[in-house]
């Protein structure tokens, strides 16, 4: 039976403090695993540890390394056929405490900041601070993650006043991680605490966000003054209205190159990394769309140049993010005054455009399907909750439905 160990660096995946996790990895028949040893470090930390002569802190890194690299051999000795499944059987009862949940956030975060991700990012940050305060330990292991744990966790949030809303989402943050910890750790016996029969993440009922024909009608007709913040910002909701439910981010980030004709085509940016081999979302350019980009559009003959005087390519992810932040808010604020002003009481706001959407595409019998591939959902069962192939002459006439009032 030859099996051999070895500590390594594993540079697959960069920690948010810039660090990379330790493993111990084992090597049987050119097959092999990296087992988690709860410590992380840099190159040249790790250089220095590993070294001919560690001293200081570096030669207490690599005596704790070297033990736990002795009760590796130690359980391999101990085991007369080896098999990864009969190891990390033995293993993960000696060693449940090397799986870090924290440090798998760490590891989370530090992929979402290198993809720019930083609204995701930020609701990981969130969700880990959380975590902490309510676990205050130094860490948090993947078997201290239980039904009984997460029971107490939700009613410890619901305590402080945390939304059901709020709750899921760090929730699924949690679970996320949780998930990545097990895949990381190549360890098979844990059972998962989520899912049917064990802990289920709430999920509140969606509360309806879409307006109604004669309240669209009365925001229409509204006429704000000619080249005001009013008219400006009304013009952006309409514009996401019109052009399937489009979201503030994609609105700055909208480029000439997706303007071919009569036709917008764009992905989004919420799903472009988490739906492969996605369709570009379809939008037809009818009359009023026309007019609003007349009115706002930065003129420009470069492809690559943004649609609208928001976002400029010198600008980083974070200068981006905090733009389109901006845009939403000033959105909102304007979309509310011009409600208030015709009588529609109602916390009108970017969402609703996208609500409204589909809302009006399901009272002329437009299909789910068509209206899920206009919003760029990944299934019917999302556009229902939520709420190609179909010819460009209907396609118009569909649109040309959204203002009908």
């Amino acid at each position: 039976m030859n099996v051999t160990t070895a500590i390594v660096l594993d540079k697959r995946r960069r920690l948010n403090n810039k660090t990379f996790p330790v493993k111990i990895r084992v090597t049987f028949k050119r097959k092999f695993k990296r087992y988690s040893t709860g410590i992380s470090m840099t190159e040249v930390e790790f250089e220095k540890t590993m070294g001919r002569s560690p001293r200081g802190v570096y030669k207490d890194y690599n005596l704790e390394l070297k033990h736990l690299e002795s009760q590796i051999v130690t359980i391999i000795s101990e085991i007369d056929t080896f098999s990864f499944e009969i190891f990390e059987k033995k293993f993960l009862r000696r060693n449940i405490d090397s799986f870090s949940i924290f440090e798998m956030f760490e590891v989370k975060m530090g992929e979402l900041k290198r993809k720019e991700q930083l609204g995701t990012y930020n609701t990981y940050k969130y969700s880990l601070k959380s975590l902490k305060e309510f676990h205050p330990s130094k860490n948090l292991y993947v078997n201290d993650i239980t039904v009984r744990f997460l029971g107490d966790y939700e009613r410890w949030m619901l305590s402080r006043g945390r939304s059901l809303t709020s709750i899921g989402i760090y929730l699924r943050c949690l679970r996320s991680v949780y998930n990545l910890s097990v895949e990381e750790s190549q360890l098979t016996s844990f059972v998962s605490p989520f899912g049917n029969k064990k802990y289920k993440i709430p999920a509140p009922q969606n509360i309806k966000k879409s307006l109604s024909i004669k309240e669209l009608k009365l925001l229409y007709d509204y006429k704000p003054v000619e080249g005001s913040s009013e008219q400006k910002y009304r013009d952006i909701w309409f514009f996401s209205y019109l052009c399937n439910g489009m979201n503030i981010k994609d609105i700055c980030l909208l480029q000439y190159k997706n303007i071919q004709g009569d036709h917008i085509y764009f992905y989004r940016k919420k799903t472009i990394n988490s739906i492969r081999n996605s369709k570009p979302i379809d939008v037809v350019i009818i009359d009023e769309i026309r007019a609003i980009l007349k009115r706002w559009a930065t003129p420009n003959d470069n492809p690559d140049s943004y649609v609208f005087p928001f976002i400029t390519h010198d600008m980083d992810a974070q200068k981006i993010m905090a733009t389109v932040k901006q845009v939403t808010k000033m959105t909102n604020k304007y979309i509310r005054i011009i409600a208030s002003k015709v009588g529609i009481n109602k916390p009108i706001s970017t969402y609703w455009a996208r609500h409204s959407f589909a809302t009006v595409l399901m009272r002329p019998n437009v299909g789910t399907e068509f209206i899920r591939e206009q919003l760029g959902h990944k299934s019917l069962s999302t556009t229902e909750n939520y709420l190609g192939s179909f010819e460009d002459d209907a396609k118009r006439e569909i649109a040309n439905k959204l203002l009908e009032f």
